[in-house]
């Protein structure tokens, strides 16, 4: 009974721990994403979503790396630890456990998409899909 306490008092505190480090660097809302986008000045849009999730929908030009490889795999985006970039899930739980990895990799400046990807849909921005 206290070990399942104790995991449960862990992933409460993984969680809480993931939602100030969203909240600890400003969102980019959908529209200012797309307008950046349009104007060809977006940094590197990352979907930390799984690959069928991916697969169903997504940001245009995003790139996909699911959050729980993200630390492995960031640097073969050729992506800089001191370069900004944006991150992105359904809703934005997946988010917070991806910049925690990457803030403890060196990565600093990453910035989360506000609302995640229902938050794209609901402002009927572009969605592409893959085979």
């Amino acid at each position: 009974m206290r070990t399942a306490f104790h995991r449960c008092l862990s992933v409460l505190a993984a969680l809480l721990v993931a939602a100030v480090a969203v909240a600890s660097e400003s969102a980019l809302t959908p529209t200012e994403l797309a307008r950046w986008q349009s104007e060809h000045k977006a940094p590197l849009v990352i979907d930390v979503r799984s690959e069928a999730e991916f697969r169903e929908g997504h940001i245009p030009g995003a790139v996909n790396i699911p959050h729980d490889q993200i630390a492995t795999r960031i640097a073969s985006t050729g992506i800089r630890p001191d370069q900004a970039f944006v991150l992105y899930c359904r809703s934005g739980r997946r988010v917070g456990i991806a910049r925690q990895a990457l803030e403890q990799a060196g990565y600093v400046h990453s910035r989360a998409l506000e609302g995640s990807f229902e938050a794209w849909q609901k402002a009927g921005l572009a969605i592409e899909k893959s085979p």
